[in-house]
């Protein structure tokens, strides 16, 4: 819904009502308030029928000063609350929308003497109790405000609404309108926005209140532990009661504690308001008032592009959309027979490496497991990030241990802890499609601290002719890892079967739900992918990757490919892996090109990889014909370059001259180190 504030300075001429009129009919607004109509009733209902407007509030001019119109259509609800020559106060209900919202069109006097009697009318009107608070040496506006719990909703377009003089030395800028909130109608409009429109009748912009791509259904918050809730004297204390009063499963006793520590910090904060308001005042006061009001959230959604070209704006549809898109992109499309790959996979795990794998886990290795975690790192869906059990081990202790070892020893189900919040991350400015949105995974602490603890355990104890390198470029790597082809590679690798089985109950027991502007979606089960966020990840797709190898293992004993070499007498790379990266080396002719798209088919096939040769990318030795780079070109659909790019901030590809692409750096690391050590000559 839309809604239009503005002050129209009269509207006595028929060029002020035509711009009226057309600011209406370009911005359908549901809700209109005019201040300084200067018209009395009469005249005022003209002009508001002419614009479509049947319904109203009306506070007729006095003579040549003031005059307040409140207008709105029949498809939405308005009750009046109280209206005066200073205000408009009502309560809007929207078809469909079982809440109702609060309107308050105020205008502030340009009298001094009219000033104070405004800003002690919105007090009133927001007055909810409360003792009185301390205004000295505030600004009265700004007093106001923070009294009437209000803030600033954020605007768009040119940052000042009112504007006078045509000269430069004697032009006067202003932000004079204003459109602020409440936190439940902030909750309520998560991505509510203001629209400063250009003037031309009147020296102030029109406004424009927009809830179109916002929420209408009021959301609990989610539970999130505060850090500094460990900073007070009573929180152990509190905890240790909540903790000892229950008797349930863990996670149902972690989700009962979110309801205790959440109503025990409402009292903490109730009883520090004062201090925190004060603090909050002089930050403020240190910090551009119209730097907050001018940026958005960079990863809110307001609206989104689907594949056949139609936008949607509602958040219940965007979040449908988001979920229908990832539950497409987890779930398995099938694996083609994986026999020739796992030929060339041998096994490597001896007798002796299963046996430590499966020895049973120890209360030490938990422990480790949890303190290699970052303390304050997003939580998971409860909430709960690492330092709460670190911090507080002996008292929740007890009871992680023996969920996670039930887990870990006693084949025990993970899935009640096994649920993942899916946050989306922009890779691009302005994005409007899912498909530019790269998926980060919050798993809970205590599923990360049993993934973690096996993780910890599979770490490692102990030319005459062309040739060209490509590196490959793999759309969604991790999230379309079909499981059924993991699993086949680690039995043909030799894992003990109880080893697979229990990694594969971490990985096939995860629920998702999407989070779309703060607000987390419904819950879906997927049939492949790996999550950015499990310890276990890394090394499953590490697992994954051994197949591609296999296939270039094959094709290179059979003499199908040759790699290329660093050196003169130095050994032949056919393909190198980091993380889910890959650069496959050969000799630039067609018999190559064709082995190696081949053996990507069979891979992708297998593995559910998807390579995307349009963003792949192909680097050529010197000696190569144009003829081979055409063929090359043709055959796998990659760009060609000529300039390295970077990888970690190195070039992928060097040569002989390697001054040249490392002198830069060189300098520049000198440059800091030199620095570094001036600073501490005395």
């Amino acid at each position: 819904m839309k809604s239009l504030s503005w002050n129209v300075r009269g509207l006595g001429s028929p060029r002020a009502v035509r711009r009226l009129r057309y600011l209406i009919k370009q911005q359908n607004p549901r809700l209109v308030f005019l201040m300084e109509t200067k018209l009395d009733k009469k005249r005022m209902e003209k002009v508001r029928k002419s614009c479509g407007l049947l319904n109203c509030i009306e506070v007729e001019a006095e003579g040549t000063h003031g005059g307040l119109c409140l207008a709105w259509k029949d498809d939405i609800e308005v009750t009046s609350r109280s209206f005066s020559k200073w205000h408009m106060d009502v309560l809007v209900k929207e078809d469909g929308n079982q809440e109702d919202w609060r309107f308050t069109g105020l205008y502030g006097s340009p009298y001094l003497r009219d000033q104070n009697l405004v800003w002690n009318l919105l007090k009133r009107l927001s007055q909810e109790g409360g003792l009185p608070r301390d205004h000295k040496r505030m600004e009265i506006f700004r007093d106001t405000l923070e009294e009437c719990n209000l803030m600033g909703i954020g605007y768009s377009r040119v940052w000042y609404t009112w504007e006078r003089g045509n000269l430069s030395d004697t032009n006067i800028r202003e932000r004079l309108d204003r459109g602020v909130a409440n936190e439940k109608w902030r909750n309520l409009f998560p991505l509510g926005s203001i629209h400063h429109f250009p003037y031309s009748t009147s020296d102030h912009c029109p406004l424009i209140i927009n809830t179109d791509h916002a929420s209408r259904i009021y959301r609990v918050r989610d539970f999130h532990f505060e850090v500094w809730w460990t900073m007070e004297d009573t929180f152990e204390a509190t905890l240790k009661e909540f903790w000892e009063s229950s008797s349930e499963p863990l996670v149902d006793k972690l989700r009962n504690l979110q309801i205790g520590l959440t109503k025990w910090a409402n009292i903490i904060k109730g009883k520090k308001g004062e201090l925190q308001k004060r603090l909050t005042k002089e930050l403020e006061s240190l910090i551009k008032e119209d730097r907050d009001d001018d940026t958005l959230r960079a990863n809110s959604i307001s609206k989104l592009t689907l594949d056949n070209g139609e936008e949607i704006s509602e958040e219940s549809a965007i979040e449908e959309e988001a979920k229908l898109y990832f539950e497409n992109l987890f779930t398995s499309k099938g694996v083609a027979n994986p026999r020739e790959i796992l030929e060339g996979i041998e096994g490597s795990i001896s007798v002796e490496v299963n046996e430590r794998l499966q020895a049973p886990f120890k209360e030490e290795e938990v422990r480790l497991a949890l303190k290699g975690m970052g303390p304050t790192k997003v939580p998971g869906p409860d909430g709960f990030p690492a330092i709460f059990f670190q911090k507080y081990w002996h008292i929740v202790g007890n009871e992680v241990l023996g969920y996670c070892l039930g887990v870990l020893n006693e084949g025990r189900e993970a899935d009640s802890a096994n649920s993942t919040n899916i946050v989306l991350i922009s890779k691009v400015h302005k994005p409007t499609s899912l498909v530019n949105f790269r998926p980060i995974s919050l798993c809970t602490v205590l599923y990360k601290i049993v993934a973690k603890t096996i993780a910890n355990r599979m770490q490692k104890r102990t030319g005459k002719k062309g040739y060209m390198a490509v590196k490959l470029d793999m759309s969604k790597a991790y999230d379309r890892v079909e499981w059924d082809f993991i699993k086949e590679v680690m039995n043909n690798m030799g894992f003990a079967r109880n080893w697979i089985e229990l990694i594969m109950r971490c990985v096939t027991s995860v629920s998702y739900a999407v989070i779309i502007n703060g607000s987390r979606g419904r819950t879906f089960k997927p049939s492949r992918g790996l999550r950015e966020g499990d310890p276990l990840s890394p090394y499953l797709f590490l697992i994954c990757s051994e197949g591609l190898s296999a296939l270039m293992r094959i094709v290179k004993k059979k003499g199908l490919i040759r790699g290329a070499k660093a050196s003169r007498k130095g050994p032949e790379i056919s393909h190198l892996l980091f993380a889910n990266d890959c650069m496959m080396f050969g000799e630039a002719t067609e018999k190559g090109v064709r082995v190696l798209k081949d053996i990507l088919q069979v891979y992708e096939s297998c593995s559910g990889q998807c390579v995307k040769f349009g963003k792949s990318t192909v680097f050529y030795s010197t000696n190569t014909n144009e003829e081979s780079k055409a063929a090359v070109l043709i055959l796998l659909g990659v760009r060609s370059s000529s300039s390295p790019e970077k990888y970690l901030g190195l070039p992928n590809m060097v040569g002989k001259r390697k001054t040249k692409h490392f002198k830069i750096w060189m300098t520049e690391s000198l440059r800091e180190y030199r620095a570094g050590v001036l600073d501490y000559c005395p």
